[in-house]
């Protein structure tokens, strides 16, 4: 750990890393500019909206699908996982903002999410429908 200091005058952004796929977050869906791979792949995220999402990612567990994800998150992921969940983008509520994942996949089976909820005045605990139920879920397979 080191202490840093954050300034509003001079401060940039480091220019994006070489990109190798594309994953566009529409409602309601994910779409891929190529398939994943084996390997460290860097993946920007471009939000096309209008709504806002989020793209949660999982390696499902053996034996385990898709459909034991969604049931999983629906009860706000009570209980053994269906999968490990190895993190994801939330876009900032800024559909200009764009995100980079610097990811190495290994073969097995994988579901992107997002758990946006469909209302904005959805409350934690009461079942409400997100994305997901609108069909905004993706599973893919990392071959060797």
């Amino acid at each position: 750990m080191h202490p840093f200091t954050v300034t509003t005058v001079g401060a940039h952004d480091d220019p994006l890393p070489a990109v190798d796929v594309v994953l566009k977050l529409v409602d309601f869906r994910f779409e891929l500019s190529s398939q994943l791979r084996n390997g460290t792949q860097v993946i920007r995220v471009d939000t096309i909206g209008p709504s806002m999402h989020e793209a949660d990612l999982y390696r499902l567990l053996d034996g385990k699908t898709l459909a034991d994800v969604v049931e999983w998150r629906k009860h706000d992921g009570v209980g053994a996982a269906p999968a490990i969940a190895l993190g994801g983008i939330l876009d900032s509520h800024d559909l200009t903002h764009q995100v980079c994942l610097r990811k190495n996949f290994t073969p097995g089976r994988y579901v992107l999410g997002c758990e946006e909820p469909m209302s904005a005045d959805a409350k934690s605990g009461t079942g409400y429908a997100t994305h997901t139920d609108a069909g905004m879920v993706l599973a893919f397979e990392i071959a060797e």
